[in-house]
């Protein structure tokens, strides 16, 4: 499913960047920032203003790992490639994917911020028994309205704290399992 998306996003993706570019032209921004979709900043380069990407992954090698095999991968490999190296940087924050194929690069510190373990918390907010583990899930990159919930486990003692925005996009987000972020 992943290369048929990515064919299809491809198959007139300079149309694609055209139209975002003459988009971007109409607002007028200072800059385009970029967390780490590429089509903006390819997008940005274009018509000449400046963008700044920020993301410890990139999509061009996670397309390749996953979908280089494929005959036609190699073109599509190249547009996101491009699209990154458009940039004026690309900032990594560290822990981050080594990104050896951009000379636009330049490591920042972690951006996080150090949490603490709250089981009582999440146990007495779900109303859940002492044995229960709760699972956040992120779904970046992903579709939200195509995430398969219909095919996730249900595993005893374990609870999944999903996106709001996943769960109201599906039909199986009544599951007892299943808790919505902004619960807590």
């Amino acid at each position: 499913k992943s290369m048929e998306w990515y064919r299809n996003f491809h198959s007139n993706y300079d149309e694609r960047k055209s139209t975002a570019a003459k988009e971007l032209e109409e607002i007028g921004p200072d800059l385009v920032f970029s967390n780490v979709p590429y089509l903006g900043l390819d997008a940005a380069s274009l018509v000449g203003i400046p963008s700044v990407a920020l993301c410890s992954l990139n999509w061009a090698d996670i397309f390749n790992a996953y979908c280089g095999h494929y005959p036609d991968a190699q073109k599509i490999c190249s547009d996101i490639s491009n699209a990154y190296s458009n940039a004026s940087v690309f900032l990594r924050p560290e822990p981050s994917m080594p990104m050896t194929f951009l000379s636009n690069t330049q490591s920042v510190s972690p951006i996080a911020f150090i949490g603490r373990r709250q089981p009582e918390f999440l146990r007495t907010v779900t109303n859940c028994s002492d044995q229960m583990k709760f699972v956040l899930i992120g779904v970046g990159g992903v579709g939200i309205d195509n995430f398969p919930l219909e095919q996730w486990p249900e595993l005893d003692d374990v609870t999944w704290i999903f996106p709001d925005n996943t769960l109201a996009c599906s039909s199986s987000n009544k599951r007892a399992d299943f808790v919505p972020q902004s619960q807590f």
